[in-house]
């Protein structure tokens, strides 16, 4: 990984794909999960900001960002940008948006399979991540290309990493964990 000076990072994904299902019809597909883990520092003393009234295109509608690009096995790349709201005062949250090669990422309740757009991070008084929703963080299937696998984008925060001090923001972690196919 090569980080780069503006807090965005260049990230290779890649894996080699043998005996996998190569049928165009999207019920046949395998699906490839590839999970990123994230840990940043989201300043207590930001506004809380309304997420209805968010727009990537206006810096005043979210409190912070950071990108990172992903590669395919095609070497195609994807600008993928995950923007933060403080959302709450009591208790200390934060809604997470994520964008993937410009378009908002759909995120789907692990459990349930519900769709929503964003993602709440909450901590606690004294600045610690205590829980995230949903969780894990998992992006909708989506087909990349022509390529004959779904994929879904699994976005971890380090515990230990993700906080919420009287600081500046700061990424302090930003790292490729593999892909799989499910």
């Amino acid at each position: 990984m090569k980080f780069l000076s503006n807090l965005s990072a260049s990230i290779f994904i890649g894996w080699i794909l043998l005996g996998c299902n190569s049928s165009p019809d999207r019920k046949d597909r395998e699906t490839v999960v590839c999970r990123v883990q994230i840990g940043v520092n989201l300043p207590s003393t930001e506004a809380v900001l309304s997420l209805d009234n968010f727009d990537p295109e206006d810096s005043a509608t979210f409190t912070q960002s950071t990108s990172f690009t992903l590669f395919d096995i095609f070497d195609e790349n994807y600008l993928t940008t995950v923007y933060f709201l403080k959302s709450t005062v009591e208790p200390q949250t934060w809604s997470s948006v994520y964008y993937f090669d410009g378009n908002r990422l759909s995120l789907e309740a692990p459990t349930t399979g519900e769709l929503s757009t964003s993602a709440s991070l909450t901590f606690d008084p004294s600045g610690n991540l205590e829980f995230i929703l949903p969780d894990p963080i998992l992006s909708e299937e989506m087909i990349l290309k022509d390529d004959d696998f779904e994929h879904q984008f699994q976005f971890e925060y380090s515990t230990v990493e993700t906080t919420q001090y009287d600081a500046a923001f700061s990424v302090n972690n930003l790292t490729p964990l593999g892909c799989s196919i499910q």
